[in-house]
């Protein structure tokens, strides 16, 4: 076994613990029935899977679909962390706005929200971006909804998915939280 080799497998083992280590365990009482599933999508969707990524005071779920699994870009992702309180979640909204909404997205004109709760904040982007010369547009929906973050996050090629068909599943998602007192 050469050096490299063993300095990559080293590296690869190193990664994947790190990686272990980073994700919460799966909740027995989160709301799964909140997420994105086939129901949402256009038939021939394939779940990609799901994580539990480690968020700051929230426990979390990440689940992702694609048409198409073996085309990478092709794939939308919903995320929902759960945070103690109302308080909690407010003061992490923007945290999330920050990372997920850098300079040179734009957003998404013409969009405006039919979210029920009428007191959720949220921001709706988009970036256009190609692969291969081939064009697409990435979308990014985040949204507070009382002591809940919701990331969606979607490339568009109007093949696939376009606007009309992303707004339909944000509302889809949107209909499965209850009304608000």
């Amino acid at each position: 076994m050469n050096a490299n080799y063993r300095r990559s497998l080293l590296l690869l083992l190193i990664f994947m613990v790190l990686s272990a280590c980073n994700m919460a365990s799966p909740p027995k009482d989160f709301p799964y029935e909140l997420m994105l599933s086939y129901q949402d999508l256009p038939p021939g969707w394939e779940r990609l899977g799901g994580s539990f990524p480690d968020e700051l005071g929230a426990v979390s779920h990440r689940v992702a679909y694609s048409p198409q699994p073996e085309v990478s870009w092709k794939a939308i992702s919903h995320q929902i962390a759960i945070y103690p309180d109302e308080v909690s979640a407010m003061a992490a909204y923007p945290v999330w706005e920050e990372q997920w909404f850098r300079p040179g997205w734009q957003d998404v004109p013409g969009a405006e929200s039919s979210l029920q709760g009428i007191n959720d904040i949220y921001r709706f982007g988009y970036h256009d971006g190609s692969i291969d010369n081939i064009s697409f547009r990435s979308y990014r929906f985040l949204q507070l909804h009382n002591n809940m973050i919701i990331l969606i996050l979607a490339n568009a090629d109007n093949e696939f998915l376009d606007l009309d068909r992303l707004l339909q599943v944000i509302r889809s998602l949107d209909s499965k939280f209850p009304l608000d007192p």
